[in-house]
């Protein structure tokens, strides 16, 4: 996947680590619920933007090898 290539799916920036520096925070604009992304640390620039997937079973794991990481 290029994630220089322009779409409207700002997803295709983030990169899967269990030790993410980007976690979930559910929010409420006009009484309507948003999940948006936010930083748990300063980032600099150029630096990866990682979020955990949160997957757990062995045998995804084991047949998706970047989810180790």
């Amino acid at each position: 996947v290029d994630a220089t290539k322009e779409s409207g799916r700002l997803g295709r920036l983030l990169n899967h680590s269990v030790h993410g520096n980007c976690t979930t925070k559910l929010i409420s604009i006009k009484g309507n619920p948003y999940l948006i992304l936010v930083t748990s640390q300063d980032i600099k620039p150029g630096e990866e933007l990682l979020y955990d997937y949160g997957e757990r079973s062995k045998d995804i794991i084991e047949s998706h090898p970047w989810l180790k990481a």
